[in-house]
């Protein structure tokens, strides 16, 4: 047996545990297990909330605002983005910064 098909079969087995326990707690906790699940739900959403908040405060900084915006915006599509949805703004910005003009 190889390192390989030990590991597989480890994590099998622990996968295989954890949905056990899941199951039982949500048959015999089903209070508690909501409680959980409610948590998790709200506290990814108020993540996801503050994050995009943060990127909108960043966004609106004078002067750094719009050259960290840019950069993140090229740094997700490598600055260049020929499948994506924003390909004409991308293409739009990468010339404007080659003329020395502020891209946006």
């Amino acid at each position: 047996m190889s390192t390989a098909s030990q590991w597989l079969l480890l994590l099998r087995v622990h996968a295989r545990m954890a949905g056990v326990k899941a199951t039982h707690s949500v048959k015999n906790a089903r209070l508690m297990t909501a409680t959980i699940l409610l948590f998790l739900l709200a506290y990814t959403l108020s993540a996801y909330w503050l994050f995009s908040e943060g990127l909108a405060y960043v966004a609106r900084l004078p002067g750094a605002g719009a050259l960290l915006s840019l950069g993140a915006k090229h740094r997700v599509c490598g600055g260049h983005c020929p499948t994506s949805r924003h390909s004409a703004q991308c293409a739009a910005d990468t010339r404007e910064t080659a003329d020395g003009t502020a891209g946006g």
